[in-house]
């Protein structure tokens, strides 16, 4: 099965980059659509836009800005609180919105916008305490524990319809790995869904271990990437080096 290495990239209210990207192929690294670009031409399987107090029509700019050049697939995550939402960020030229608290405050919510733009267009992030805590869903990052245990609400989220299901674990201490990987191999046997994992990988090592031992269909890298310290072209030579499948599963 071909895993997936989607590029991070955290947007901000005026719909820029928020991180510094040190690409030498990048002369405005503050330019998210130039950075998109950047990480397509390293062999990116997906760019994903994130929301930091980003606006809805700040998004749909940057989308509408990237869809006629961007040859692979961009989604963004935004809690879209309504069908309308979802739909103008898709009709922008995302390829699938992510979304989060809206999902846990109305699980048919999910059902709604997967009927009316398809389930590989709509997916939904997973906040998670750690397993001391019983894999608790979280409303956000460090928020707000939820009644959910994580296992049962990835499968609602299959059940109502969503075609993938992005996965973080809130950290449990500075020194705690970026992903649990229990939890990932637990969700990828509990849903057929694809399972995406999200954090904030240190090494390349990191990455390998949520897709070869969690069992992850792809994972979301960010500071790694943005860092300089290796490019996805150097990650998917690593996973291929270290048995993770030939070219065939590691690109499209």
């Amino acid at each position: 099965m071909e895993r997936r290495i989607i590029a991070g990239l955290s947007i901000g209210a005026d719909g820029k980059l928020l991180e510094k990207v040190g690409l030498p192929s990048v002369a405005r690294a503050a330019d998210s659509a130039d950075v998109a670009l950047a990480y397509a031409d390293e062999g990116a399987d997906e760019v994903l836009f994130r929301s930091v107090a980003s606006s809805i029509g700040a998004l749909t700019t940057l989308s509408g800005r990237v869809s006629s050049s961007l040859r692979i697939p961009h989604s963004i995550e935004i809690d879209a609180t309504s069908p309308d939402q979802v739909g103008a960020l898709l009709d922008a030229g995302a390829s699938r919105v992510v979304i989060q608290v809206a999902a846990l405050r109305d699980p048919d919510y999910i059902a709604r916008v997967a009927r009316s733009f398809g389930a590989e267009r709509i997916a939904v992030k997973i906040v998670t305490s750690s397993a001391a805590d019983g894999w608790r869903v979280l409303e956000a990052t460090k928020g707000v524990e939820t009644e959910w245990s994580a296992i049962t609400w990835a499968r609602v989220i299959e059940t109502q319809g969503a075609g993938t299901v992005f996965v973080e674990s809130s950290a449990r201490s500075s020194t705690a790995p970026p992903f649990d990987l229990d939890l990932l191999e637990s969700m990828k046997s509990s849903v057929a869904i694809p399972v995406i994992a999200s954090g904030t990988a240190e090494r390349v090592e990191d990455l390998f271990d949520a897709l070869m031992i969690g069992n992850a269909d792809g994972i979301v890298a960010e500071e790694l990437l943005h860092s300089g310290r290796t490019s996805v072209g150097e990650v998917k030579a690593y996973l291929v080096g270290h048995g993770l499948g030939g070219s065939e599963e590691v690109n499209e």
